[in-house]
């Protein structure tokens, strides 16, 4: 599905991620877990193939990501960022069917928004405008526009930062599910135990390097 292969990235004098290399396959996950400046999101976004690295090669399903037509990429990688592009005043429904329309025309976009409102519990907030819905919904929604191509791929840069603790677990069980239904998930996190609870494998990233870690043999991902 993705590999890493090598992957150098430098800025001036300063290397933020040194000879990284990982493989995933479909279904599983890769949890990523490391400080604020380690590197995180830049390796999420390389191997979105919105930053090129440095020295280093990324393939996606055994193509160079970088030669990928960048619909093909689009459709199948969904990135949840830190943030989406919104408008306050439109509700939650007429915000995912815009960003579904970039991939899809109108009627995809309508239905496909229902689909993910309904996967995510977020159905009730529907007709409430972005600006009104609690933090922890608009932060939720940032999942909801990463799942509306139905991506093979899905990439979480701190996935539950900002949501209400009784959403956790129902996240929790949706990404479970999606991985069942053999979507790839990579996971960046500053948190440990949320990656040793979401993913097969997990790396500390340090001084650009990844540092891969044991998975407790009495808590194992759950697929």
């Amino acid at each position: 599905m993705l590999t890493c292969q090598g992957v150098s990235y430098r800025i001036a004098e300063r290397t933020l991620l040194d000879q990284v290399t990982f493989r995933l396959a479909p279904g599983e996950a890769y949890g990523v877990v490391g400080a604020p400046g380690a590197g995180k999101t830049v390796l999420l976004a390389i191997s979105c193939g919105l930053l090129t690295p440095t020295s280093g090669e990324v393939l996606l399903f055994d193509h160079q990501l970088a030669q990928l037509h960048p619909e093909t990429a689009a459709r199948s990688i969904g990135y949840m960022r830190h943030c989406i592009a919104t408008v306050p005043s439109m509700t939650v429904a007429e915000t995912l069917r815009f960003w579904s329309r970039l991939g899809g025309g109108r009627r995809v976009a309508h239905d496909r928004a229902q689909e993910v409102l309904e996967r995510l519990d977020l159905h009730r907030f529907a007709q409430q405008t972005f600006a009104r819905c609690p933090v922890g919904v608009q932060r939720a929604l940032r999942l909801a526009v990463a799942l509306l191509q139905r991506p093979a791929l899905l990439v979480l840069d701190e996935p539950y930062r900002g949501i209400d603790a009784g959403r956790v677990p129902q996240l929790t069980e949706v990404l479970r599910d999606l991985r069942r239904e053999g979507v790839a998930v990579l996971y960046a996190t500053r948190e440990l135990a949320q990656a040793q609870q979401v993913c097969d494998q997990v790396a500390m990233l340090q001084h650009g390097r990844l540092v891969p870690l044991v998975q407790p043999a009495d808590e194992p991902a759950a697929r």
